[in-house]
């Protein structure tokens, strides 16, 4: 046997026995993609890193005009951070299409629209012992530019949101929520 192969056939009994190990590496590597996040969004907002990762999103249709909002939100300490994302007329909106956003104001309604907010914890219980969480505004912003995208696959909802704020900052993340099974009056 030449020096080359040689050298070569005790790589390859060396790889052999490490199979298991590179093996479990992958599958390892392959699952962590698998549990990358389907509810994170982050940007900058009011010139500081925003960001908010919610397992739970939550979401409502209204049955009078089929208006889809979605609300992320992120507890940490004594803070919380909230993106709300709405989609008027969630029915007539284009899929798999970037769809231009708007402000949300009032002549701009006819577009989907994200209000981003960040501010101070403020936790208060009903009689029938649910957590409500509410927050004291510190910063806020809306969107003016960028695109929301939207997807359907059985029963979920996903978007892509890549959007300007009015106050200078950006936000970029995606979401996934079931699809509405009931819808609000």
């Amino acid at each position: 046997m030449t020096w080359c192969a040689k050298t070569l056939t005790a790589l390859n009994m060396r790889l052999f026995r490490r199979w298991p190990a590179v093996l479990c590496l992958l599958i390892f590597a392959s699952t962590m993609g698998c549990m990358a996040e389907n509810n994170l969004v982050e940007g900058e907002l009011v010139e500081e890193h925003f960001i908010v990762s919610d397992e739970n999103p939550a979401v409502q249709m209204s049955a009078k005009d089929g208006h889809l909002m979605v609300s992320l939100s992120q507890e940490n300490g004594d803070a919380v951070s909230m993106v709300l994302i709405q989609v008027p007329r969630y029915s007539e909106q284009p899929l798999r299409t970037p769809i231009r956003v708007g402000t949300g104001m009032e002549s701009d309604r006819e577009r989907p629209w994200t209000e981003v907010s960040r501010g101070l914890k403020d936790i208060s219980y009903r009689s029938d012992g649910a957590r409500i969480l509410a927050m004291e505004v510190t910063d806020y912003a809306r969107s003016y530019s960028g695109t929301v995208e939207l997807y359907e696959n059985r029963d979920e909802i996903r978007g892509f949101v890549d959007v300007q704020l009015d106050e200078g900052g950006y936000l970029q993340g995606v979401f996934t929520v079931k699809v509405i099974t009931h819808v609000i009056e």
